[in-house]
């Protein structure tokens, strides 16, 4: 992970495909046992035009937008997966006073 600090992105979605790249490679040696993915999400906001952009494998985001709910699911597929890698999608999201964004960890250390 110290790798993908140091290299400035331009979307968090190419992040996240940076991740599933570098953990493919780092789970390469490992026994068909210990071969495992991360569930993760990354979020960024732009606090001064009231943005949000949101980038998951797996994981979803929930966004509560006066009374309604809504899921915004994660790519289905965690990082270090072998086979139909795919592009992760970053979601666009423009917030308004009073929004409330939820995040939830399956509680498993990846």
């Amino acid at each position: 992970m110290k790798k993908l600090l140091i290299v400035l992105f331009f979307t968090i979605s190419v992040f996240i495909s940076k991740a599933d790249n570098t953990t493919i490679d780092s789970l390469i040696n490992l026994t068909v046992d210990e071969k495992d993915g991360m569930h993760i999400y990354l979020c960024s906001f732009d606090l001064e035009n009231n943005k949000l952009e949101y980038a998951g494998a797996i994981n979803s985001m929930f966004h509560i937008k006066g009374k309604e709910l809504v899921e915004i699911k994660g790519d289905k597929q965690p990082i270090g997966q072998f086979s139909n890698i795919k592009p992760f999608t970053t979601h666009k999201i423009n917030l308004i006073k009073g929004d409330k964004i939820y995040l939830f960890s399956d509680g498993y250390a990846d």
